[in-house]
């Protein structure tokens, strides 16, 4: 009789270890073995070989049979077959096929069974019927340059199995060749003992693959051009299937510059475009010729994922030791000499001049020599420039912008649209509660803001002008604690109260601020102007402040015994001073409504009746404006989202066509913060009398000229000439002519 232990039926799978002529004949068949044990409740694949212990039933003699019989119902159900018993005593089992048998439930049992499953003294199971699907993720794949496509090989009911693949046209060798490079093992992995991912089958020209459920990238690099079916079967199950694939002739990979030449302003980040062509993957690029620049770095590429990317390269942290110096979007970059002499034995900052770009689909890797790298240099397929320029270091430029429109400022383009929309204005006056954005024209600190290790830049500022004490820079860049950079505002002298100290800005924060870098340009956006910033006193109506950006950074300035990125240079001549500056001032916010000639607003009972004004506050600045009547004409009209134009005027249309002449009324500005409310009397008229225009002046008609005499010479006088014979007379007549016709063109036009 069975035990009541669990009883277990077996089929090996997978080899794990096997070696010379076994390792051949599993990997022949991989379903020729004793059987696979099953436990009592188990579920078991359609053509899987089993075996059953039947050590714990009690077998007079050793050809004594059992039944495999189905179940249905909760019953035992009809015979299927009659199983041999293999072995004595508790040794006793048996091994049979299902390769022909159906999905269905079953139960080893003997002669004593009762018909109740659930009081039998039998082992069930269940076979089911494993699926299977495979499928190459395109329909063709070059077998040059771009050579990789996905296969994927998927069960629903099963996840741990092995296939046999095999395909009409390719042999074991080529197989290995598309197989091979997954990181798998080298062919005929089961070499002395040990097991592998696969193994290859040369007299049946198939690859058998171990754990094969999931995703396989394939590499046909080599395969010839043709179109392949690939049969998948499982090698344990009846399950199989197939998909085919096309190989076309494909371009050969290679690594190419976009611009040969790249242009990069000393202590910038240069940006090294290349292009991919017929799908490389990796490569190498070298910046810099040691031997004539003093300076090499070789950067290893890989696991390129765009047809084109860009390699940005920092020349503030170039011959330093961070793993920052390069870095990529669509690309893994490292320098693989960061250690070397050549790369960070530089003294300061990469120094201005040309320096070689040497690019190629090999790869060098970490294990190379100098010699290796002369043989790249001279091989490489491709060679450009970089051309690392001088600082050019401008003026500061003072903005204005409401603080909400500031708020949305956060890279070049939304600076850009709020210049286009009238919502960011030059200026050298600012209303308290509005936006203060300086334009620093100075190029080549991006590198430096690069090498603090914050998440944006508003942060890295404030960690730059030594606001933050927790502040890092980047991986083994370490930054001084005080900052390397001094924003100073500070009042003017001429706007200070006697016996007062100069009021002057302490700190910042970056929830105060809006940072942008962009093409050579800092800006640096405070977004409200008003008492509640750090300043050492309050500020009031018509103070004026200069504004000073100061670098304080060693490496920047090439000043100093240690030029290490990010480290203040405190003694500093002011010959050698990078100073920006720019001044402005600060009034009250005022406002006030255009009125007529009697002080009042007049509007006729009409719609769209403008209130128009004007005032200091930031163009793009938004407020509602409310006309009010009083006694017996009480009314209530408001716009809402007035907004200032760019030139400090604002309108705003009211619909007074249910109102009556001679009714007045109090407009009101309300919201914007204003320090009073702008307000004015208004009066609905019946007409508005439309300024007198002066009439434009005509210009003067010239008389027409007459035609020229031909001059006479003068007949000689008589001795006897009287007084009234004046010399010229003839020419005086001619210019009172001449006025006359002037004086009556006057005349006319009046």
């Amino acid at each position: 009789m069975f035990l009541a232990a669990i009883m277990v039926i077996s089929v090996i799978a997978m080899p794990i270890a096997l070696a010379g002529g076994a390792a051949a004949q599993a990997g022949a068949n991989f379903d020729d073995a004793d059987g696979e044990e099953v436990s009592d409740g188990q579920t078991k694949f359609v053509g899987q070989t089993l075996k059953a212990d039947l050590g714990g039933i009690e077998i007079d003699e050793p050809e004594d049979e059992i039944e495999l019989r189905r179940v249905s119902d909760g019953e035992v159900g009809g015979l299927v077959s009659t199983l041999t018993v293999e072995g004595e005593d508790d040794d006793a089992y048996t091994v049979f096929e299902t390769d022909r048998r159906s999905d269905d439930q079953y139960v080893i049992t003997d002669a004593n069974r009762g018909t109740d499953i659930n009081s039998s003294n039998g082992l069930t199971f269940e076979l089911v019927e494993q699926d299977l699907n495979v499928e190459f993720d395109e329909e063709t794949v070059d077998n040059e340059g771009e050579t990789l496509v996905d296969f994927e090989i998927e069960s629903d009911v099963r996840n741990t199995y092995t296939v046999n693949i095999s395909a009409d046209g390719l042999d074991d060798e080529d197989l290995a060749d598309i197989f091979g490079d997954l990181g798998l093992d080298a062919a005929n992995s089961f070499e002395d003992g040990e097991s592998g991912e696969f193994f290859l089958d040369e007299d049946e020209n198939r690859i058998t693959v171990f754990d094969a459920e999931g995703t396989h990238a394939l590499n046909f690099s080599g395969i010839d051009a043709g179109e392949y079916e690939f049969d998948v079967e499982v090698v344990d199950t009846t399950a199989s299937a197939s998909d085919t694939i096309e190989v076309v002739e494909g371009t050969e990979s290679d690594v190419e510059f976009v611009d040969s030449s790249v242009d990069v302003t000393q202590g910038d980040i240069a940006e090294i475009e290349v292009e991919v062509v017929g799908g490389q993957d990796a490569a190498t690029l070298i910046i810099g010729d040691e031997e004539d620049d003093g300076y090499q770095a070789v950067v290893d590429i890989s696991n390129i994922d765009e047809d084109q990317f860009t390699i940005e390269f920092n020349t503030y942290l170039a011959g330093t030791n961070s793993s920052e110096i390069v870095s990529s979007e669509d690309a893994d970059v490292e320098i693989t000499n960061i250690e070397n002499d050549s790369q960070n034995g530089i003294d300061g900052i990469l120094d201005t001049g040309d320096y070689d770009l040497f690019l190629d689909g090999t790869v060098l890797g970490d294990d190379y020599d100098d010699d290796d790298v002369e043989d790249f240099i001279d091989d490489a397929e491709d060679v450009g420039a970089l051309f690392v320029n001088d600082r050019n270091i401008g003026g500061m430029n003072l903005w204005t912008a409401s603080s909400s429109n500031a708020g949305e400022i956060e890279d070049a383009d939304d600076i850009e649209a709020a210049i286009e929309d009238g919502l960011l204005t030059e200026t050298d006056t600012i209303a308290f509660e509005d936006a203060l954005v300086h334009q620093i024209e100075l190029d080549g600190v991006g590198g430096l803001f690069a090498a603090v290790d914050e998440d944006d830049l508003d942060d890295t500022l404030i960690a730059l002008l030594g606001g933050d004490e927790d502040a890092e820079g980047v991986n083994n860049v370490t930054l001084d604690e005080d900052g390397v950079l001094d924003l100073n505002i500070e009042q003017t002298r001429e706007t200070t109260q006697s016996n007062r100290n100069p009021i002057e800005l302490q700190s910042l924060s970056a929830d105060e601020i809006e940072v942008v870098y962009e093409g050579g340009e800092v800006f640096v956006a405070i977004e409200s102007v008003d008492n509640d910033l750090n300043w050492t006193r309050d500020v009031s109506d018509g103070a004026e402040f200069t504004v000073d950006l100061e670098i304080e950074d060693a490496r920047t300035l090439e000043e100093g015994d240690d030029q290490s990125p990010l480290t203040r240079l405190n003694d500093i001549d002011e010959d050698d001073e990078l100073v920006i500056g720019s001044q402005f001032g600060v009034e009250d916010r005022e406002g006030e409504f255009d009125v007529g000639s009697d002080d009042v607003i007049e509007v006729e009972a009409e719609d769209e009746q403008a209130i128009t004004g004007e005032t200091n506050i930031a163009p793009g600045s938004e407020f509602n404006i409310r006309a009010s009547g009083e006694g017996d004409a009480r009314f209530v009209k408001t716009v809402s989202d007035v907004q200032v134009t760019t030139d400090g005027t604002f309108s705003a249309d009211f619909d007074f066509s249910d109102r009556n002449v001679d009714e007045e009324f109090t407009a009101q500005i309300r919201q914007g913060g204003f320090d009073e409310r702008p307000e004015a009397d208004g009066l609905i008229v019946e007409g508005i009398e439309e300024p007198e225009e002066e009439p434009e002046e005509e210009p003067e008609e010239e008389p027409e000229e007459e035609p020229e005499e031909p001059e006479e010479e003068p007949e000689e006088e008589p001795a006897d000439e009287t007084e009234d014979d004046t010399p010229g007379f003839g020419a005086l007549v001619a210019l009172l002519a001449v006025l006359g016709a002037a004086l009556l063109a006057v005349r006319r036009q009046n």
